[in-house]
């Protein structure tokens, strides 16, 4: 194919003709502008070999490049690049000079500082002959050029042969570069690759492309297309029926097997049958009204990859029987063993019994025996003959229940227990070697616990009744047993008593004596959170003088005391309080005895005495010698409590 092209890069494009773009064997020389130009250097390239030259001209001259080992063909292509520096313009233009006359590949270009131009041309011969010129642009500026070349190849490729679905082809399509050649379908439908194997899906028409992308060296090659027809395969299947052999009246199943196509497989009796029978097409139910053979073809369809395919099943039609055999009554365990009777079909031959259930076990004559509690299904059968079809097997089913345990009991000891107590619970009696749970009745629960399986009761709340409830499992064989018993929970144990107040001694107030306050007391109790605490005398209450004796009573929720006490003491010890006594006193002697002195009465109070009494050492009204007398008044109480006071005349 012809190209041509060139550019001008970093610049503005002058011209431009281009096919495809290129990779190859790189020649690379320096062009410098000043003279007329003149041949600088003569370089040779061999396509396809991987070699590189090079070489620099100075002043005004042309390269020539010489390109051989090019085979059958193939494209060079050449890039003239003007240097970013100096700053200076150049001018190039490259010629093919096999043809005669010559032929222009990169026609004259004036490349600015920077710019590149490219170009190259298909050739198909083995070698060519290329001539660089540098035109004189007047300032001495030169420029490098570059070629490469690919060389031309082909893909061999012979068209296979028709082909099957199903079995696989491999072909071996090669290009004269050496290179691998890639090989895909146009048609995945019907056929498909990988690698040079190709498989067949279904019937059409495939079609294979050869591929061969090229590299440094070689140019792409040609795709190459080649198709062929790929038929429908045959196929086989297999028909078979079950059961083989039927009576007049049932029905047998006729299948189909094999075959790689995805076609329906149909079902149809055929004019060979002896037997009137009827078959339904897509199931293969067989059913027949009269004995014989009923032969049955199944079809299975033709599809896109496979041809149809047929297979032929018999089914032999005998006359019918059946078996008579009534349901026997279900039994419990530990019950007698007992026979079963059943009556069969026109062959005459014995009905047998038999049974896969581990509960019972039967002979073949009927003797049944009870194994264990559980579910019996015994199966009555009768074999067939040349005339009668085997009887429909007859199933019967019945329960051996499971028996009840003898007589089962607990107790408990000790009983009753203590708040916070323990007890054993002990089984009697049951059957089997069931074991035994126990678990607290539900109004019991916040009374007292039980160990599940060893029956060791604990008291964990207050006065109650525990009632323990007690489960003997009966295993295979027999109902579970239950039985109960109830433990009486008292609480015999006083509060105890603590923080009762001491003796205390105080001063009385009145005569009624004094108001006493005292602490309170506290009690804790096993069992009551709250016992109940009472006072013989209240504190704030008022106590006489004396020695009074508090009783503290504790009682819990159960009735159960206890007492402490301590002793209260009011006693009178204050003296009474004189008052008005009257003041120091002087009087005129009236004779030689002296004189008459009054004075007025003192006062007295007491918190007790209300009447304290009132002495004087000297009365009033009384003589009173010459000179100073002191006068000494005494109040007393009645507790003998005295306070004086005194006063001078």
């Amino acid at each position: 194919m012809a190209f041509l092209r060139y550019s001008v890069v970093a610049g503005t494009l002058r011209k431009f003709s281009q096919s495809a773009a290129l990779h190859g064997l790189i020649i690379a020389t320096t062009v410098l502008f000043g003279a007329t130009p003149s041949q600088a250097a003569s370089i040779t390239l061999s396509c396809g070999t991987g070699a590189t030259a090079s070489s620099t001209i100075a002043g005004s001259n042309n390269d020539t490049l010489t390109v051989s080992g090019l085979g059958s063909g193939g494209f060079v292509n050449f890039t003239l690049t003007n240097p970013p520096s100096p700053s200076a313009g150049s001018t190039g233009k490259v010629w093919d000079t096999t043809p005669n006359p010559d032929v222009v590949v990169i026609p004259t270009t004036v490349l600015g500082t920077g710019q590149s131009v490219s170009g190259g041309v298909s050739v198909s011969t083995s070698s060519r002959a290329f001539r660089i010129e540098q035109l004189e642009n007047g300032n001495g500026h030169g420029f490098t050029w570059t070629a490469t070349c690919k060389k031309d190849q082909s893909i061999t490729f012979s068209t296979p042969s028709s082909q099957t679905v199903g079995t696989p082809l491999t072909v071996a399509p090669t290009a004269t570069s050496g290179l691998t050649v890639a090989l895909t379908s146009n048609t995945t439908s019907v056929c498909t690759v990988s690698g040079f194997t190709i498989s067949m899906l279904t019937s059409g028409t495939c079609t294979l492309v050869a591929i061969q992308a090229g590299n440094g060296n070689f140019l792409a090659a040609p795709n190459v297309t080649r198709s062929f027809t790929v038929n429908k395969a045959n196929q086989t299947i297999t028909a078979s029926a079950a059961p083989t052999s039927i009576a007049v009246g049932s029905t047998s199943t006729v299948s189909a097997s094999g075959g790689l196509g995805t076609g329906a497989v149909t079902f149809a009796v055929q004019p060979s049958s002896t037997a009137s029978c009827s078959v339904n097409p897509t199931s293969g139910v067989v059913s027949a009204t009269t004995s014989g053979s009923c032969v049955i073809r199944a079809t299975k369809a033709a599809d896109a990859g496979y041809n149809s395919a047929t297979a032929d099943a018999t089914v032999t039609v005998l006359a019918a029987q059946t078996i008579t055999f009534n349901q026997p009554a279900d039994k419990t365990f530990g019950d007698a063993n007992f026979n079963v009777t059943a009556t069969g079909g026109g062959s005459g031959n014995l009905v047998t019994f038999s049974t896969a259930s581990d509960a019972c076990s039967v002979s073949s004559g009927g003797a049944v025996t009870i194994n264990s509690a559980g579910s019996c299904a015994i199966t009555a059968n009768q074999a067939g003959n040349a005339s009668f079809a085997a009887a429909g097997p007859v199933t019967r089913t019945f329960s051996i229940l499971k028996a009840d345990q003898a007589a089962f009991s607990i107790s408990a000891s000790p009983s009753p227990i203590e708040v916070g107590g323990n007890s054993q619970v002990t089984p009697t009696g049951g059957t089997g070697g069931g074991s035994v749970s126990y678990a607290v009745a539900p109004a019991s629960s916040g009374v007292c616990s039980v160990g599940s399986s060893s029956g060791a009761v604990a008291s964990i709340g207050g006065v109650g009744t525990c009632t323990i409830d007690a489960t003997k499992a009966g295993g295979t064989n027999y109902n579970g047993a239950t039985a109960s018993t109830s433990i009486p929970v008292n609480d015999t144990t006083p509060p105890v008593l603590a923080n009762v107040p001491g003796n205390q001694t105080v001063e009385a107030t009145s005569s009624a004596g004094a108001a006493v306050t005292f602490g309170g007391a506290t009690a804790t109790d096993a069992v009551d959170p709250n016992p109940t605490i009472t006072y013989s005398h209240a504190s704030g209450s008022t106590f006489p003088i004396g020695t009074t004796t508090v009783v503290v009573t504790a009682a819990d929720a159960s009735g159960n005391t206890s007492t402490a006490s301590f002793d209260v003491t009011v006693e009178d010890t204050t003296a009474p309080v004189l008052a008005n006594v009257p003041g120091d006193q002087t009087a005129e002697a009236t004779s030689a005895s002296g004189t008459t002195v009054t004075f007025g009465a003192a006062t007295a109070t007491d918190a007790v005495d209300p009447n304290p009494a009132i002495t004087y050492s000297h009365a009033s009204d009384s003589t009173f010698p010459i000179g100073t007398t002191t006068v000494t008044i005494t109040a007393t109480d009645a507790t003998g409590n005295s306070s004086q006071a005194t006063f001078e005349v």
